[in-house]
C-alpha cells in the first residue's frame, strides 16, 4: 500500500540567501556603492542566459573577476571594462525556480512543452543553442 503524498503546494518560497558577485568596471561598482539611488545596468543581449537582467556568479568572486577581465578584451561587456572589479551582494532567492526541487522541474517541463506547442502552432522552429550563443535559454 502506497502512502499518501502530502500537499506541499503552499511551499514555494526558498528560505535561503546566497552571496552573488558581479564583474564590472571599478567606476561602475564605486558609483553603485556610493549612491543608493544608482543601480547596475540591466543587460539586454539576445544571448543572455535567462533574459534581460543583472547577472551574478553565486559564491564565486573569482569567476566574476574572470568575467570582468574578459570584458577588457571585448569578449563580454562589449569591451566597456577598463579597470576590472567585483561587487558583491546578498541575494534573497525568494520565488526563484529551484532546479533541485521536483515540483519546479515538473513545472519547467510543462512550460517547455507549452512553449514548444506554441512554436509548432505558428509553424516556427524553436530557437537552437549554438556553441557561443544560448538563444534557447532566453525568454523572448
Amino acid at each position: 500500500m502506497a502512502l499518501p503524498v502530502p500537499d506541499f503546494s503552499g511551499y514555494e518560497r526558498l528560505p535561503s540567501w546566497v552571496l552573488g558577485f558581479h564583474g564590472c568596471d571599478r567606476k561602475v561598482a564605486l558609483r553603485v556603492l556610493k549612491d543608493p539611488g544608482k543601480h547596475l545596468r540591466i543587460s539586454r543581449n539576445g544571448y543572455d542566459w535567462l533574459g534581460s537582467g543583472v547577472y551574478f556568479w553565486e559564491n564565486d568572486p573569482a569567476r566574476a573577476m574572470a568575467f570582468a577581465n574578459d570584458g577588457m578584451d571585448g569578449k563580454v561587456s562589449k569591451g566597456n571594462i577598463k579597470d576590472p572589479f567585483v561587487i558583491g551582494a546578498v541575494i534573497d532567492l525568494g520565488l526563484c525556480c529551484n532546479l533541485f526541487d521536483q515540483a519546479a522541474l515538473q513545472e519547467l517541463s510543462a512550460a517547455h512543452r507549452s512553449l514548444n506547442g506554441r512554436f509548432e502552432q505558428y509553424e516556427t522552429p524553436m530557437p537552437i543553442n549554438t556553441e557561443k550563443r544560448r538563444m534557447l535559454d532566453r525568454g523572448h
